[in-house]
């Protein structure tokens, strides 16, 4: 996909971001993007589907990610729990 050369992306138009992504995620989002050369476009892209409602919104996204720090949170809590129940019933024999 060609660059416009004029509109919202001139320097009144447009704005710079500037946003940490992890190393890991980082790689393979410049392997699907086609490497850091193609990177901008991409992005662009992606906002453009995510405002248009053609790829998955913010809310979605974040619903996902509390979903999963949920099942992370009750897999470590239920282990603690079973390692403390272990040792109460060895206590107790």
């Amino acid at each position: 996909m060609p660059r416009r050369k004029s509109g919202d992306l001139t320097l009144a138009g447009s704005t710079v971001v500037t946003f940490r992504v992890p190393n890991d995620l980082l790689a393979r989002t410049l392997t699907v993007a086609g490497g850091k050369e193609h990177l901008a476009e991409w992005a662009r892209a992606l906002f453009q589907a995510a405002v248009a409602g053609k790829a998955p919104g913010l809310g979605t996204l974040q619903a996902q990610g509390y979903e999963e720090g949920k099942r992370q949170g009750w897999a470590h809590a239920n282990k603690v729990f079973r390692e403390a129940l272990g040792v109460a019933v060895e206590k107790l024999k």
